[in-house]
C-alpha cells in the first residue's frame, strides 16, 4: 500500500472516530445479579478472616493494603475476573484523637465475604465519634488498560446508627483526585448500601485530597470541567459520624468499575474496507500496466 493510501485510511479513522465499548476494569466480590437490591454472594474470597497487610492512616500510592494474594485470599479459581489488590487509608476519632482502626480485614461469612473497616470504642467509653476510610484500586492491578470511566457500583452494609456519607472516587493520570456527590447512607445499624453511577461522564465530581482521611473530610468545590478519560485509580470513600458510638464502619461485599476503549464505528470499518479494496485494485492495475 503506497503512502497516499495509508494517509487516506489514517485520515478516515480520525474523521469517523470510534464508539465506546465498556468492559470491567475492577471487580471485587460478586452479587446475585438482581437489578433492584442486589445481594453480595461470593463466599470463597478468604478461607477465614484475614487482616489487611497494612492499616495506614494516610494514603500512599502503590501500597498493597490487602492480605497476601494466595492460598488464603483470592486463590484460583476465585480470583478469575477479580482485582484482589487494593490500597486504603482509614482512621477513627476518639478522645485520644485520630487513631488507626482496630479492624481492617477481609471477613469470611456464610452469606458473602466482605471488606470490613470498623472502629470500636473501649469499655471505658472513649467517645468514638468518627470513622473515615477510602479503598482504591490502582490501574497497575486492573483487569484491562481501558481508562475512560463509565460506571461504578458498590454493595455492602454499614455498621453505624448515626450518619454515614458515601462517595465514589477516581484519580486522573495527573494524580488529581475527585469524589462523586455525597450519598447519605441511611437506615439502621446494618442498613444496606447499594450505590451506583451509571454514567461517570455526567456525574458531578468534587476535588478531593486523600490526606484529609486523617484530618477530617474536606472536599473542594464542584469541578466544572472534569472528564473521565485517563483515569488511573477508582474506589470508594465513607465518613461515619455519631455522638459516641460503640462501633462504626462499613462492610463491603461488592465493588465494580467499568471503562471504555475506542473501537471503530461500523461505518468506519466499512469505509476502511472500501479503501482496502481500492488499494488492492490499484495495485493490480499498476501490475498489469507494468
Amino acid at each position: 500500500m503506497n503512502i497516499l493510501m495509508r494517509t487516506l485510511i489514517f485520515g478516515l479513522v480520525l474523521t469517523f472516530g470510534g464508539i465506546s465499548q465498556a468492559g470491567v476494569i475492577v471487580q471485587w466480590g460478586s452479587t446475585d445479579g438482581a437489578v433492584t437490591n442486589p445481594t453480595p454472594n461470593q463466599t470463597d474470597i478468604v478461607t477465614a478472616n484475614r487482616n489487611f497487610a497494612s492499616k495506614p492512616t494516610n494514603y500512599t500510592a502503590g501500597t498493597e493494603a490487602n492480605p497476601v494474594v494466595g492460598a488464603n485470599y483470592y486463590n484460583t479459581p476465585a480470583s478469575i475476573g477479580r482485582t484482589p489488590i487494593f490500597n486504603t487509608a482509614a482512621t477513627m476519632v476518639r478522645d485520644a484523637g485520630a487513631l488507626t482502626l482496630q479492624t481492617a480485614q477481609i471477613q469470611h461469612n456464610a452469606n458473602h465475604d466482605r471488606i470490613r473497616l470498623v472502629g470500636t470504642d473501649t469499655a471505658t467509653d472513649l467517645n468514638l465519634t468518627r470513622v473515615t476510610a477510602m479503598v482504591a484500586w490502582e490501574s497497575a492491578n486492573w483487569l484491562s488498560s481501558d481508562n475512560t470511566l463509565e460506571t461504578l457500583s458498590h454493595v455492602g452494609f454499614r455498621q453505624n446508627t448515626g450518619t454515614t456519607a458515601f462517595r465514589f472516587l477516581m484519580q486522573k493520570s495527573d494524580d488529581s483526585w475527585y469524589a462523586s456527590t455525597s450519598q447519605n447512607w441511611t437506615g439502621g445499624g446494618t442498613a444496606t448500601g447499594d450505590f451506583f453511577i451509571t454514567d461517570a461522564a455526567s456525574e458531578d465530581w468534587f476535588s478531593f485530597d486523600p490526606a484529609t482521611i486523617e484530618t477530617g473530610p474536606i472536599f473542594g468545590s464542584m469541578a466544572s470541567s472534569v472528564d473521565v478519560n485517563n483515569v488511573k485509580s477508582v474506589g470508594f470513600y465513607f465518613n461515619a459520624t455519631d455522638a459516641g458510638a460503640a462501633s462504626m464502619g462499613i462492610q463491603s461485599g461488592y465493588f465494580q468499575a467499568t471503562a471504555a476503549s475506542a473501537v471503530p464505528e461500523p461505518s468506519s470499518l466499512a469505509m476502511l474496507g472500501a479503501c482496502g479494496l481500492g488499494a488492492t485494485l490499484l495495485r493490480r492495475r499498476k501490475t498489469k500496466t507494468a
